[in-house]
Order: structure tokens, then sequence, then C-alpha cells
């Protein structure tokens, strides 16, 4: 009987809650176009942590979800979204980028929105820029920055999105990251 309950029990876990031990990124491919060959690699926006003033929301293009850098009276000014996971494969060049929204009609330097992509191997650390905007760049709309960087298997890759607002008229989204690795 006992067996039959154990049973029973791990196939409603399993079907019940599909998503339980699902991964961060979702990863498809191989994609080809033209000869070129890469895997996707789609974060979502819950797989990502969180710190400071975010809320989930959507861009202006496509609905897609994103979090928003708020503002709040004697702060935090904003907050940070870090999405990270370890390295399948070794690959000199994988590619991340997101999309975000920027409206700052303040023009203010110490608004701004940062992307980055840290890869760290063995201890040591490697940071690449995917985007930095200040308020005094002007508006954006669904702009789509991208950086390139190598990464060997067993390397861990974090994504961080941090939003600086210092004012309630100020808004910045950004987006879930991609990655591709060609």
């Amino acid at each position: 009987m006992r067996t039959i309950i154990t049973a029973v029990l791990a196939l409603a876990v399993t079907f019940a809650v599909p998503n339980a031990f699902a991964g961060c990124p979702t990863i498809t491919g191989p994609h080809a176009v033209g000869g070129a060959e890469w895997f996707q690699y789609d974060f979502d926006t819950n797989c990502a942590s969180t710190s400071g003033n975010v809320s989930s929301t959507t861009l202006s293009c496509y609905s897609t979800p994103a979090y928003s850098f708020n503002y709040q009276s004697g702060g935090p000014f904003g907050g940070t979204v870090s999405y990270s996971f370890t390295a399948d494969v070794t690959s000199s060049v994988w590619e991340a980028d997101i999309f975000y929204d920027f409206d700052d009609p303040n023009v203010n330097w110490y608004n701004y929105l940062l992307a980055t992509v840290t890869v760290t191997h063995n201890g040591s650390s490697s940071q690449y820029y995917i985007v930095i905007h200040h308020g005094t760049n002007g508006s954006a709309s669904c702009d789509r920055p991208y950086v390139n960087f190598s990464a060997q298997s067993g390397d861990t890759i974090t994504i961080d999105i941090t939003g600086s607002n210092y004012y309630s008229n100020t808004s910045m989204k950004a987006s879930a990251p991609t990655l591709f690795r060609y």
C-alpha cells in the first residue's frame, strides 16, 4: 500500500507542478538561417532575484514582461534585477541582450539604467556592459542593446539590470535578458 501511495504522490507532484523543477533559462535550438547556427537562452522575469524598489510591468513593445525601476520618496531610488545560470558548454561567442524603455522628462544624469553581464570562471570575474542609459541621453522606446562575450562550460553567467530613479515622473523598464550561443 505504501508503494502505491508513494507512486500516486510522485505522479501528482509531477503533473500538478510541471514547472517546479524547470530550469532558467529555457534553451531552444539549434536554430539556423543562412548557414549560421545558434542556441537561444530565454529567461523569464520569474527567474529573477530582485532588490530595492522594482515591480512587474510590461514594455511598450510586444507586451513583453519586464520590471519597472521605481521612485520612492526617501529611497530606495530604483533597484536591481539579477538573472544567473551556469554555462552548459564552452563558446567564444555568446551574446546577451535586453529590451528597455526609458523616459526622463527631467533629463537628469542621476537617473540611469545599467545592464551588465558578469562571467565568473574559477573565482575570477569579467564584466561586460550591455547598456548604460542616463536621463541626459534622452528617451528610449523598446531599444535592444547587446554585448558579446565568451564563457566556458561551468562558468557562472550573471546578468544584472540596475535602475536608479530619483523622480516620480521618470519611467524605466527592462525585460528579462535573452542569450544567444553561436
